[in-house]
């Protein structure tokens, strides 16, 4: 049973708000972030924040508990327990790759953050 990208998006938004209060995600780039528009946490690098700073359009909230709710109407519900969820995310290659893409990734920011801070302290204590 396939979901359509959309209600990934908007049960994905319903899962993690029940759990953490909203997704706690990573972008790469303006439009992902437009694109997230609404969702309560996001983590986003400098030189995006600094693109960001320099636009002056108005960008109206994408991801809200209404969109959610309106979307589940009009999407076929999709219930997974965890071996059916494993199987469908090994079957879409793209979310395998992608997913352990991210997480390689942000595994190698964490550690060029700690050497940044590392370096900070150090200057701080000298």
């Amino acid at each position: 049973m396939r979901a359509s990208r959309w209600c990934w998006r908007v049960t994905i938004y319903e899962c993690m708000s029940d759990h953490v209060g909203g997704a706690l995600l990573a972008v790469r780039n303006t439009g992902e972030i437009l694109e997230l528009a609404g969702c309560d946490r996001l983590t986003i690098s400098p030189a995006l924040l600094e693109k960001l700073s320099g636009m002056t359009d108005a960008v109206p909230s994408k991801l809200t508990p209404e969109a959610a709710r309106s979307a589940a109407g009009t999407s076929p519900a999709v219930h997974f327990d965890e071996a059916a969820f494993r199987w469908e995310l090994n079957e879409d290659p793209m979310a395998t790759e992608k997913l352990a893409e991210g997480i390689r990734n942000f595994a190698a920011d964490l550690v060029k953050l700690e050497t940044f801070l590392d370096g900070l302290l150090a200057g701080a204590t000298a």
